[in-house]
This record gives C-alpha cells, sequence and structure tokens, in this order.
C-alpha cells in the first residue's frame, strides 16, 4: 500500500535551476513513487542534459530541463518523468522473465529497422505507460490531458500525414483525450472502430492490450497479431503514393515513403 505522499504532487511556482533542485523539492515524492519497485530515480549527472538508465544498478537518471526547454509547465514536467520511469519499470519486468532478454533483443532489431514500425511501438506503447502513471498517481491525469492537447498533439487533424502515421497518432491521442475524436481518413478510422469492436466480453482488445497490468510480452504479442498488419498495410500504401507523387515530379528517390512527413514527429509522441 503506497503512502498518501504518493497521491500528492508538489507544484512550484519557478522552473527548477537544476535536475539537483528538481530532485530536492520532489525528494519525498519520488521515494513513495517508486518504492514499490527495485528502480531509484536520481538526478541525471552533469553534462548529460537527458535521461538515462543504468539497468545494472537499476537507476533512472533524469533531467527535468529535457522537458522544461521545450515549454513543459512544472506539473507537466513531473507527468513527463514517471512516464519515463514506467518505460524503464515496464523494461525491468520483461527482462527479469524467463525469455525477457530474447523477447527485448528481436523487439529492439525489429523497430530499428523500420522506423514508422518504431514510432507506431512508441505511440501504442505510451497509452500503458501513461495509464501507469495515472492509477499510481490520480491526482497528474489533469497534467495528462493538457501535456496532449496543448503540446504533443495540439493539431488533432492528421489529414496532411501518411495514413499509417494517422493510424499511430490517432491511437494515442484519442486514448489519452478520450471524447475527442482526431479528423484522419476514412480508412484510418474505419480500421481504428474495428480493432475498438475487438473485445473478450466487456474488455477491448485496444484495452487490454495497453492495461498497466498486461506484461510486456503480451503486449508486444498483441500488437504483432492485431495492430501492426493494419500499419503495414497503410505504409505500404503510402510507399506507393509517395511513388506516385515522385514520379509526377519528374523523379525521386526509393523508399522516401518510409520516413518522408514521418521522419520527426511534427505533432508529438514520445515524450523523451
Amino acid at each position: 500500500m503506497k503512502s498518501p505522499e504518493a497521491n500528492r504532487v508538489v507544484k512550484s511556482p519557478a522552473m527548477p535551476e537544476s535536475a539537483e533542485e528538481f530532485f530536492e523539492t520532489h525528494k519525498d515524492f519520488f521515494e513513495n513513487y517508486a518504492a514499490d519497485s527495485s528502480i531509484e530515480i536520481k538526478p541525471s549527472p552533469p553534462g548529460l542534459g537527458t535521461f538515462a538508465i543504468d539497468l545494472e544498478k537499476g537507476v533512472m537518471y533524469a533531467e527535468p530541463k529535457f522537458f522544461t526547454e521545450q515549454g513543459y509547465s512544472l506539473d507537466k514536467t513531473m507527468f513527463a518523468t514517471l512516464h519515463e520511469f514506467e518505460h524503464f519499470r515496464e523494461l525491468r519486468e520483461l527482462l527479469s522473465d524467463k525469455n525477457g532478454q530474447k523477447i527485448w533483443k528481436a523487439h529492439i532489431a525489429k523497430i530499428k529497422a523500420n522506423r514508422h514500425l518504431e514510432i507506431f511501438d512508441n505511440c501504442f506503447d505510451d497509452i500503458k505507460m501513461n495509464r501507469s502513471v495515472v492509477s499510481r498517481v490520480p491526482s497528474v491525469d489533469q497534467s495528462r490531458r493538457g501535456l496532449y492537447a496543448e503540446n504533443l498533439f495540439a493539431d488533432q487533424d492528421f489529414t496532411k500525414q501518411p495514413k499509417h502515421l494517422q493510424f499511430s497518432y490517432a491511437l494515442l491521442r484519442e486514448r489519452m483525450l478520450l471524447g475527442e475524436k482526431c479528423t484522419i481518413s476514412p480508412e484510418v478510422r474505419a480500421e481504428i472502430d474495428r480493432l475498438e469492436n475487438i473485445k473478450s466480453g466487456e474488455v477491448s482488445l485496444l484495452d487490454y492490450a495497453s492495461d498497466p497490468n498486461t506484461p510486456m510480452a503480451l503486449r508486444l504479442e498483441l500488437q504483432r497479431r492485431f495492430l501492426e498488419p493494419v500499419l503495414e498495410k497503410f505504409f505500404k500504401e503510402d510507399v506507393k503514393e509517395k511513388e506516385k507523387e515522385n514520379e509526377g515530379e519528374g523523379g525521386g528517390e526509393e523508399g522516401e515513403g518510409e520516413e518522408g512527413e514521418g521522419g520527426e514527429n511534427e505533432n508529438g509522441g514520445e515524450e523523451g
């Protein structure tokens, strides 16, 4: 059972001068948040400038300026920090399983070889990570909503994006901002609606796969069986469309479809 302190985020009116100041201000909160795991949260060493993990020591080094310099308020920075902690916690749990190392290595090789799959995996896994944070600290839910509505996905019209990115971004934004439908291609909407209607009893596939209690290995298997075929279908269509555009313009390099507009997530996506 968690201490009541774990359900309270202390807010400061000013941005932290350093990682040390940020952690000193919220030391009790972080200790309570991490109390039921084998992972510690420590300030990032000077000069690192980003988040890092030490698997052997079980330490996540966090750098709040990674977020505050992007214009995040302090409460959103807190939420994003806890989000990254959940990524580390999920990985540690996977690697503690019998086949965890094998599953992780295969997954990393797969997404590193396919940029569009890496973006999708980031988006869908973020749903689970955010649900994990809110389930443990309900008081940060408003920060989560603000982060996605104001910073990461302020524009909910994705029709200018390739369809495989529309699919990835809409899945994430709509589950983070329930009741707000994104503007996407009819084909993409039809597939998302179809996936929403795949249920076991009263639980939908998308809810179960992104549930905080669903093991990472199972989440990856459900992705592979049900979601990745949809992603790949849209990706192939996007590549063909890009090739036609290039032919119409008198040429162009092959393979632009994989990244194209999707090489960088201009609307948002993974926090860090």
